[in-house]
Protein backbone atom coordinates (compact mmCIF):
# COMPACT_ATOMS: atom_id res chain seq x y z
CA UNK A 1 0.00 0.00 0.00
CA UNK A 2 1.40 3.41 -0.99
CA UNK A 3 2.28 5.93 1.75
CA UNK A 4 -0.17 8.45 0.29
CA UNK A 5 -2.97 5.89 0.57
CA UNK A 6 -2.02 5.11 4.18
CA UNK A 7 -2.08 8.79 5.10
CA UNK A 8 -5.46 9.22 3.38
CA UNK A 9 -6.96 6.27 5.26
CA UNK A 10 -5.45 7.42 8.56
CA UNK A 11 -7.27 10.78 8.48
CA UNK A 12 -9.99 10.72 11.21
CA UNK A 13 -12.93 11.52 8.93
CA UNK A 14 -15.71 10.26 11.21
CA UNK A 15 -16.74 11.39 14.67
CA UNK A 16 -15.68 8.18 16.39
CA UNK A 17 -12.19 8.38 14.90
CA UNK A 18 -11.81 12.01 15.93
CA UNK A 19 -12.92 11.22 19.47
CA UNK A 20 -10.45 8.33 19.62
CA UNK A 21 -7.59 10.52 18.40
CA UNK A 22 -8.51 13.26 20.89
CA UNK A 23 -8.49 10.80 23.80
CA UNK A 24 -5.11 9.41 22.75
CA UNK A 25 -3.72 12.94 22.54
CA UNK A 26 -5.19 13.90 25.91
CA UNK A 27 -3.80 10.82 27.67
CA UNK A 28 -0.40 11.31 26.07
CA UNK A 29 -0.37 15.01 26.98
CA UNK A 30 -1.20 14.29 30.61
CA UNK A 31 1.45 11.58 30.86
CA UNK A 32 4.02 13.76 29.10
CA UNK A 33 3.35 16.72 31.37
CA UNK A 34 3.83 14.52 34.43
CA UNK A 35 7.08 13.14 33.02
CA UNK A 36 8.35 16.70 32.62
CA UNK A 37 7.34 17.37 36.23
CA UNK A 38 9.36 14.33 37.32
CA UNK A 39 12.44 15.55 35.49
CA UNK A 40 12.06 19.02 37.00
CA UNK A 41 11.88 17.57 40.52
CA UNK A 42 15.49 16.45 40.26
CA UNK A 43 16.62 20.03 39.60
CA UNK A 44 15.56 21.04 43.11
CA UNK A 45 18.57 21.36 45.47
CA UNK A 46 18.32 18.41 47.84
CA UNK A 47 20.16 17.27 50.96
CA UNK A 48 21.07 13.59 51.33
CA UNK A 49 21.32 12.04 54.76
CA UNK A 50 24.37 9.85 55.45
CA UNK A 51 23.99 6.06 55.21
CA UNK A 52 22.17 4.30 58.04
CA UNK A 53 24.53 3.29 60.82
CA UNK A 54 27.04 6.02 59.96
CA UNK A 55 28.73 7.73 62.92
CA UNK A 56 29.91 10.77 60.95
CA UNK A 57 28.77 14.17 62.15
CA UNK A 58 26.55 16.14 59.79
CA UNK A 59 24.23 19.11 59.83
CA UNK A 60 20.86 19.11 58.04
CA UNK A 61 20.52 21.98 55.57
CA UNK A 62 17.36 22.06 53.47
CA UNK A 63 16.58 24.78 50.96
CA UNK A 64 13.83 26.96 52.53
CA UNK A 65 12.47 27.88 49.08
CA UNK A 66 10.88 24.45 48.58
CA UNK A 67 8.80 21.87 50.41
CA UNK A 68 10.67 19.43 52.59
CA UNK A 69 9.46 16.40 50.62
CA UNK A 70 11.48 17.50 47.58
CA UNK A 71 14.52 18.98 49.32
CA UNK A 72 15.15 15.63 51.00
CA UNK A 73 16.95 13.42 48.50
CA UNK A 74 15.24 10.32 49.93
CA UNK A 75 11.61 11.45 49.92
CA UNK A 76 12.08 13.14 46.53
CA UNK A 77 12.58 9.70 44.97
CA UNK A 78 9.24 8.60 46.39
CA UNK A 79 7.52 11.72 45.08
CA UNK A 80 8.98 11.18 41.61
CA UNK A 81 7.84 7.56 41.64
CA UNK A 82 4.31 8.59 42.60
CA UNK A 83 4.19 11.16 39.78
CA UNK A 84 5.38 8.56 37.27
CA UNK A 85 2.75 6.09 38.45
CA UNK A 86 0.04 8.71 37.86
CA UNK A 87 1.53 9.23 34.40
CA UNK A 88 1.21 5.48 33.90
CA UNK A 89 -2.53 5.63 34.64
CA UNK A 90 -2.86 8.31 31.95
CA UNK A 91 -1.11 5.96 29.53
CA UNK A 92 -3.55 3.19 30.51
CA UNK A 93 -6.39 5.49 29.50
CA UNK A 94 -4.61 6.34 26.24
CA UNK A 95 -4.14 2.64 25.48
CA UNK A 96 -7.83 2.01 26.02
CA UNK A 97 -8.56 4.82 23.57
CA UNK A 98 -6.16 3.23 21.06
CA UNK A 99 -7.93 -0.12 21.30
CA UNK A 100 -11.46 1.34 21.22
CA UNK A 101 -13.62 1.33 18.11
CA UNK A 102 -12.70 -2.29 17.47
CA UNK A 103 -15.92 -3.16 15.60
CA UNK A 104 -15.58 -0.29 13.12
CA UNK A 105 -11.88 -0.92 12.57
CA UNK A 106 -12.47 -4.65 12.14
CA UNK A 107 -14.97 -3.96 9.35
CA UNK A 108 -12.55 -1.52 7.75
CA UNK A 109 -9.65 -3.99 8.00
CA UNK A 110 -11.78 -6.75 6.45
CA UNK A 111 -12.62 -4.48 3.53
CA UNK A 112 -8.96 -3.50 3.07
CA UNK A 113 -7.86 -7.13 3.27
CA UNK A 114 -10.40 -8.00 0.55
CA UNK A 115 -8.84 -5.37 -1.69
CA UNK A 116 -5.33 -6.76 -1.16
CA UNK A 117 -3.99 -5.08 1.98
CA UNK A 118 -1.42 -7.16 3.88
CA UNK A 119 -1.10 -7.50 7.68
CA UNK A 120 1.92 -5.21 7.42
CA UNK A 121 -0.22 -2.55 5.74
CA UNK A 122 -2.76 -2.78 8.55
CA UNK A 123 -0.04 -2.40 11.18
CA UNK A 124 1.40 0.62 9.41
CA UNK A 125 -2.06 2.14 9.11
CA UNK A 126 -2.67 1.67 12.83
CA UNK A 127 0.74 3.14 13.62
CA UNK A 128 0.15 6.25 11.50
CA UNK A 129 -3.32 6.82 13.01
CA UNK A 130 -2.01 6.92 16.57
CA UNK A 131 1.42 8.43 15.85
CA UNK A 132 -0.18 11.70 14.78
CA UNK A 133 -2.32 11.77 17.93
CA UNK A 134 0.73 10.90 20.02
CA UNK A 135 2.75 13.72 18.47
CA UNK A 136 -0.09 16.17 19.18
CA UNK A 137 -0.18 14.89 22.75
CA UNK A 138 3.58 15.40 23.04
CA UNK A 139 3.19 18.99 21.85
CA UNK A 140 0.37 19.58 24.35
CA UNK A 141 2.54 18.16 27.13
CA UNK A 142 4.39 21.50 27.20
CA UNK A 143 1.30 23.58 28.12
CA UNK A 144 0.24 20.85 30.59
CA UNK A 145 3.64 21.10 32.25
CA UNK A 146 3.41 24.89 32.40
CA UNK A 147 0.04 24.60 34.14
CA UNK A 148 1.37 22.05 36.63
CA UNK A 149 4.50 24.15 37.15
CA UNK A 150 2.40 27.19 38.02
CA UNK A 151 0.13 25.23 40.39
CA UNK A 152 2.99 23.42 42.15
CA UNK A 153 5.46 26.30 42.01
CA UNK A 154 4.68 30.04 41.98
CA UNK A 155 1.09 29.54 43.18
CA UNK A 156 2.33 27.92 46.41
CA UNK A 157 4.02 29.51 49.43
CA UNK A 158 7.76 28.99 49.63
CA UNK A 159 7.52 26.11 52.11
CA UNK A 160 5.14 24.17 49.83
CA UNK A 161 6.71 24.65 46.40
CA UNK A 162 7.72 21.48 44.59
CA UNK A 163 9.20 22.70 41.30
CA UNK A 164 12.08 25.04 40.51
CA UNK A 165 12.03 27.99 38.12
CA UNK A 166 11.76 27.31 34.41
CA UNK A 167 15.06 26.52 32.71
CA UNK A 168 16.38 25.58 29.24
CA UNK A 169 16.42 21.96 30.46
CA UNK A 170 12.60 22.00 30.39
CA UNK A 171 12.57 23.02 26.73
CA UNK A 172 15.13 20.33 25.85
CA UNK A 173 13.10 17.68 27.69
CA UNK A 174 9.93 18.79 25.89
CA UNK A 175 11.68 18.62 22.51
CA UNK A 176 12.76 15.05 23.26
CA UNK A 177 9.32 14.12 24.56
CA UNK A 178 7.45 14.92 21.33
CA UNK A 179 9.14 12.28 19.11
CA UNK A 180 9.14 9.81 22.02
CA UNK A 181 5.37 10.25 22.41
CA UNK A 182 4.82 9.77 18.68
CA UNK A 183 6.97 6.62 18.66
CA UNK A 184 5.20 5.14 21.69
CA UNK A 185 1.78 5.88 20.21
CA UNK A 186 2.85 4.39 16.86
CA UNK A 187 3.97 1.19 18.58
CA UNK A 188 0.63 0.95 20.41
CA UNK A 189 -1.28 1.59 17.19
CA UNK A 190 0.69 -1.05 15.29
CA UNK A 191 -0.03 -3.56 18.03
CA UNK A 192 -3.75 -2.79 18.00
CA UNK A 193 -3.85 -2.86 14.20
CA UNK A 194 -3.00 -6.55 13.92
CA UNK A 195 -5.07 -9.58 14.77
CA UNK A 196 -2.07 -11.65 15.84
CA UNK A 197 -2.67 -13.51 19.11
CA UNK A 198 0.43 -13.29 21.29
CA UNK A 199 1.02 -15.85 23.98
CA UNK A 200 0.81 -14.07 27.33
CA UNK A 201 3.61 -14.33 29.85
CA UNK A 202 3.22 -17.30 32.15
CA UNK A 203 1.46 -16.65 35.42
CA UNK A 204 4.43 -18.14 37.27
CA UNK A 205 6.59 -15.23 36.12
CA UNK A 206 4.09 -12.73 37.49
CA UNK A 207 3.89 -14.69 40.74
CA UNK A 208 7.69 -14.64 41.05
CA UNK A 209 7.75 -10.88 40.45
CA UNK A 210 5.04 -10.36 43.07
CA UNK A 211 6.98 -12.44 45.61
CA UNK A 212 10.19 -10.50 44.92
CA UNK A 213 8.35 -7.17 45.24
CA UNK A 214 6.64 -8.16 48.50
CA UNK A 215 9.88 -9.53 49.92
CA UNK A 216 11.61 -6.24 49.14
CA UNK A 217 8.80 -4.21 50.71
CA UNK A 218 9.00 -6.26 53.91
CA UNK A 219 12.81 -6.46 54.07
CA UNK A 220 13.97 -2.96 53.17
CA UNK A 221 12.33 -1.15 56.15
CA UNK A 222 14.09 -3.57 58.52
CA UNK A 223 17.61 -2.80 57.29
CA UNK A 224 19.55 -0.92 59.91
CA UNK A 225 22.42 0.09 57.66
CA UNK A 226 22.96 1.09 54.05
CA UNK A 227 22.49 3.92 51.63
CA UNK A 228 19.16 5.63 52.28
CA UNK A 229 18.61 6.77 48.70
CA UNK A 230 19.30 3.27 47.39
CA UNK A 231 16.84 1.79 49.85
CA UNK A 232 14.13 4.27 48.89
CA UNK A 233 14.83 3.62 45.21
CA UNK A 234 14.55 -0.14 45.70
CA UNK A 235 11.32 0.33 47.65
CA UNK A 236 9.94 2.45 44.80
CA UNK A 237 10.92 -0.25 42.30
CA UNK A 238 9.22 -2.90 44.47
CA UNK A 239 5.98 -0.88 44.65
CA UNK A 240 6.06 -0.27 40.90
CA UNK A 241 6.61 -3.99 40.21
CA UNK A 242 3.69 -4.89 42.45
CA UNK A 243 1.38 -2.48 40.62
CA UNK A 244 2.56 -3.79 37.24
CA UNK A 245 1.74 -7.32 38.41
CA UNK A 246 -1.70 -6.08 39.48
CA UNK A 247 -2.28 -4.57 36.03
CA UNK A 248 -1.07 -7.73 34.25
CA UNK A 249 -3.21 -10.02 36.41
CA UNK A 250 -6.28 -7.80 36.18
CA UNK A 251 -7.81 -9.56 33.17
CA UNK A 252 -7.53 -13.09 34.68
CA UNK A 253 -8.98 -11.72 37.92
CA UNK A 254 -11.92 -10.18 36.02
CA UNK A 255 -12.59 -13.47 34.19
CA UNK A 256 -12.49 -15.35 37.49
CA UNK A 257 -14.85 -12.83 39.04
CA UNK A 258 -17.23 -13.24 36.08
CA UNK A 259 -17.17 -17.03 36.46
CA UNK A 260 -17.99 -16.80 40.16
CA UNK A 261 -20.87 -14.44 39.41
CA UNK A 262 -22.23 -16.81 36.75
CA UNK A 263 -22.23 -19.74 39.15
CA UNK A 264 -24.51 -17.98 41.62
CA UNK A 265 -27.53 -18.83 39.47
CA UNK A 266 -29.32 -15.49 39.64
CA UNK A 267 -30.26 -14.05 36.26
CA UNK A 268 -28.78 -10.64 37.03
CA UNK A 269 -25.46 -12.15 38.13
CA UNK A 270 -25.38 -14.46 35.13
CA UNK A 271 -25.91 -11.65 32.61
CA UNK A 272 -23.62 -9.22 34.45
CA UNK A 273 -20.96 -11.91 34.64
CA UNK A 274 -21.14 -12.41 30.89
CA UNK A 275 -20.76 -8.67 30.37
CA UNK A 276 -17.78 -8.54 32.74
CA UNK A 277 -16.12 -11.43 30.90
CA UNK A 278 -16.50 -9.54 27.61
CA UNK A 279 -14.71 -6.54 29.18
CA UNK A 280 -12.12 -8.57 31.09
CA UNK A 281 -9.15 -6.66 29.69
CA UNK A 282 -10.33 -3.07 30.34
CA UNK A 283 -12.03 -4.08 33.60
CA UNK A 284 -8.80 -5.71 34.77
CA UNK A 285 -6.77 -2.61 33.94
CA UNK A 286 -9.28 -0.41 35.74
CA UNK A 287 -9.14 -2.76 38.73
CA UNK A 288 -5.34 -2.54 38.83
CA UNK A 289 -5.45 1.26 38.71
CA UNK A 290 -8.07 1.39 41.47
CA UNK A 291 -5.99 -0.99 43.57
CA UNK A 292 -3.07 1.43 43.27
CA UNK A 293 -5.33 4.36 44.14
CA UNK A 294 -6.57 2.50 47.20
CA UNK A 295 -3.02 1.66 48.30
CA UNK A 296 -1.99 5.31 48.01
CA UNK A 297 -5.03 6.51 49.91
CA UNK A 298 -4.54 3.91 52.64
CA UNK A 299 -0.90 4.84 53.20
CA UNK A 300 -1.67 8.58 53.21
CA UNK A 301 -4.51 8.02 55.66
CA UNK A 302 -2.30 6.19 58.16
CA UNK A 303 0.39 8.88 57.84
CA UNK A 304 -2.29 11.44 58.64
CA UNK A 305 -3.30 9.36 61.66
CA UNK A 306 0.31 9.24 62.87
CA UNK A 307 0.62 13.02 62.59
CA UNK A 308 -2.66 13.69 64.36
CA UNK A 309 -1.85 11.25 67.16
CA UNK A 310 1.50 12.93 67.74
CA UNK A 311 -0.17 16.38 67.67
CA UNK A 312 2.32 17.50 65.01
CA UNK A 313 1.84 20.63 62.94
CA UNK A 314 0.52 19.42 59.59
CA UNK A 315 2.47 22.04 57.72
CA UNK A 316 5.84 21.16 59.19
CA UNK A 317 8.22 19.14 57.07
CA UNK A 318 5.87 19.21 54.12
CA UNK A 319 3.48 16.69 55.71
CA UNK A 320 0.35 18.47 54.56
CA UNK A 321 1.76 18.96 51.07
CA UNK A 322 2.61 15.27 50.79
CA UNK A 323 -0.79 14.11 52.04
CA UNK A 324 -2.65 16.47 49.69
CA UNK A 325 -0.53 15.37 46.74
CA UNK A 326 -1.14 11.72 47.56
CA UNK A 327 -4.89 12.33 47.73
CA UNK A 328 -4.88 14.20 44.42
CA UNK A 329 -2.77 11.51 42.76
CA UNK A 330 -5.09 8.78 44.01
CA UNK A 331 -8.13 10.70 42.80
CA UNK A 332 -6.67 11.27 39.34
CA UNK A 333 -5.66 7.63 39.07
CA UNK A 334 -9.16 6.50 40.07
CA UNK A 335 -10.70 8.82 37.47
CA UNK A 336 -8.39 7.41 34.81
CA UNK A 337 -9.36 3.87 35.78
CA UNK A 338 -13.08 4.66 35.65
CA UNK A 339 -12.64 6.45 32.33
CA UNK A 340 -10.91 3.34 30.99
CA UNK A 341 -13.82 1.04 31.79
CA UNK A 342 -16.30 3.69 30.55
CA UNK A 343 -14.62 3.78 27.14
CA UNK A 344 -14.72 0.00 27.02
CA UNK A 345 -18.42 0.00 27.94
CA UNK A 346 -19.20 2.45 25.12
CA UNK A 347 -17.30 0.28 22.67
CA UNK A 348 -19.15 -2.79 23.96
CA UNK A 349 -22.53 -1.12 23.39
CA UNK A 350 -21.60 -0.36 19.79
CA UNK A 351 -20.22 -3.84 19.15
CA UNK A 352 -23.07 -5.84 20.72
CA UNK A 353 -26.04 -3.65 19.87
CA UNK A 354 -27.73 -6.40 17.87
CA UNK A 355 -27.61 -8.75 20.86
CA UNK A 356 -28.86 -6.02 23.17
CA UNK A 357 -31.70 -5.24 20.75
CA UNK A 358 -32.61 -8.92 20.79
CA UNK A 359 -32.71 -8.87 24.60
CA UNK A 360 -34.98 -5.85 24.47
CA UNK A 361 -37.23 -7.63 21.97
CA UNK A 362 -37.87 -10.47 24.42
CA UNK A 363 -38.68 -8.16 27.33
CA UNK A 364 -35.46 -6.66 28.73
CA UNK A 365 -36.15 -2.96 29.22
CA UNK A 366 -33.74 -0.06 29.69
CA UNK A 367 -33.94 -0.26 33.49
CA UNK A 368 -32.80 -3.91 33.47
CA UNK A 369 -29.85 -3.19 31.18
CA UNK A 370 -28.79 -0.28 33.39
CA UNK A 371 -29.02 -2.54 36.43
CA UNK A 372 -26.70 -5.02 34.66
CA UNK A 373 -24.25 -2.23 33.85
CA UNK A 374 -24.32 -1.08 37.46
CA UNK A 375 -23.74 -4.60 38.72
CA UNK A 376 -20.84 -5.10 36.32
CA UNK A 377 -19.20 -1.84 37.34
CA UNK A 378 -19.49 -2.62 41.03
CA UNK A 379 -18.04 -6.08 40.53
CA UNK A 380 -15.01 -4.63 38.73
CA UNK A 381 -14.30 -1.63 40.96
CA UNK A 382 -15.39 -2.07 44.59
CA UNK A 383 -13.19 -5.02 45.56
CA UNK A 384 -9.92 -3.52 44.18
CA UNK A 385 -10.47 -0.17 45.89
CA UNK A 386 -11.38 -1.69 49.26
CA UNK A 387 -8.49 -4.16 49.05
CA UNK A 388 -6.09 -1.33 48.26
CA UNK A 389 -7.34 0.72 51.22
CA UNK A 390 -6.94 -2.18 53.64
CA UNK A 391 -3.58 -3.37 52.32
CA UNK A 392 -2.17 0.16 52.09
CA UNK A 393 -3.45 1.28 55.48
CA UNK A 394 -2.91 -1.82 57.58
CA UNK A 395 0.22 -2.88 55.69
CA UNK A 396 1.89 0.48 56.13
CA UNK A 397 0.96 0.48 59.79
CA UNK A 398 2.58 -2.93 60.21
CA UNK A 399 5.78 -1.81 58.46
CA UNK A 400 6.03 1.62 60.08
CA UNK A 401 9.33 2.63 61.59
CA UNK A 402 7.81 2.89 65.04
CA UNK A 403 6.95 -0.80 64.90
CA UNK A 404 3.41 -0.24 66.09
CA UNK A 405 0.76 -2.81 65.10
CA UNK A 406 -1.68 -2.13 62.29
CA UNK A 407 -4.60 -2.07 64.72
CA UNK A 408 -3.21 0.94 66.60
CA UNK A 409 -4.98 4.28 66.71
CA UNK A 410 -2.76 5.44 63.84
CA UNK A 411 -5.14 3.79 61.37
CA UNK A 412 -8.36 5.25 62.76
CA UNK A 413 -8.79 7.72 59.83
CA UNK A 414 -9.44 4.66 57.65
CA UNK A 415 -12.82 4.42 59.37
CA UNK A 416 -13.69 7.79 57.85
CA UNK A 417 -11.73 7.81 54.59
CA UNK A 418 -12.69 4.23 53.63
CA UNK A 419 -16.49 4.70 53.64
CA UNK A 420 -16.09 8.13 52.01
CA UNK A 421 -13.98 6.68 49.19
CA UNK A 422 -16.46 3.84 48.72
CA UNK A 423 -19.39 6.28 48.59
CA UNK A 424 -17.58 8.38 45.96
CA UNK A 425 -16.93 5.25 43.92
CA UNK A 426 -20.61 4.25 44.04
CA UNK A 427 -21.59 7.76 42.96
CA UNK A 428 -19.10 7.57 40.10
CA UNK A 429 -20.52 4.21 39.01
CA UNK A 430 -24.03 5.66 39.05
CA UNK A 431 -22.79 8.61 37.01
CA UNK A 432 -21.23 6.28 34.43
CA UNK A 433 -24.49 4.35 34.06
CA UNK A 434 -26.38 7.60 33.61
CA UNK A 435 -23.79 8.79 31.08
CA UNK A 436 -24.32 5.60 29.08
CA UNK A 437 -28.12 5.92 29.19
CA UNK A 438 -28.55 7.48 25.74
CA UNK A 439 -26.13 5.04 24.10
CA UNK A 440 -27.87 2.12 25.79
CA UNK A 441 -31.22 3.35 24.49
CA UNK A 442 -29.75 3.54 20.99
CA UNK A 443 -28.31 0.03 21.31
CA UNK A 444 -31.67 -1.56 22.15
CA UNK A 445 -33.43 0.11 19.23
CA UNK A 446 -35.28 -2.61 17.24
CA UNK A 447 -33.69 -1.21 14.07
CA UNK A 448 -30.42 -2.87 15.15
CA UNK A 449 -32.02 -6.28 14.53
CA UNK A 450 -31.81 -5.73 10.79
CA UNK A 451 -29.29 -7.89 8.97
CA UNK A 452 -26.62 -5.78 7.29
Amino acid sequence: MKPATLWLLAVPNVRASRTRAALVAMGTAAAGGLVLVTLALFRVPAFALPPRGSTANYSISYDPRYAGIVTSAETRIGVATAVLLVAGTALVLAWQAVSSGSARRHRRDQALTTTGATPGDLRRLGAIETAVAGAVGGLLAGPVYLLLWFVLGPAQPATSRLLPALAPADLIAWACLVPASAALAAAAGARSGTQLHRRPLSGWWWLALAIVALAGMFTLPQLGQGDRQLQVTLMSVAVTLLLLVALACGAPWARGKASRMSRRGRTTDLLAGGGLRALAGPAGRAAGVLLGAGLTTGVATVILGNILRQATDLGSGGHLTGIVLAAVAAGLAALAGLATITLAAVDDLLTNRRGLAAMAAIGADLALLQALQRRRLRAATIAPLVSGLLIGGLGYGALSVAGEPAASTDAWPLLIVGPAALALLLLANAGIVRLLRSRTREAIDPANLRVA
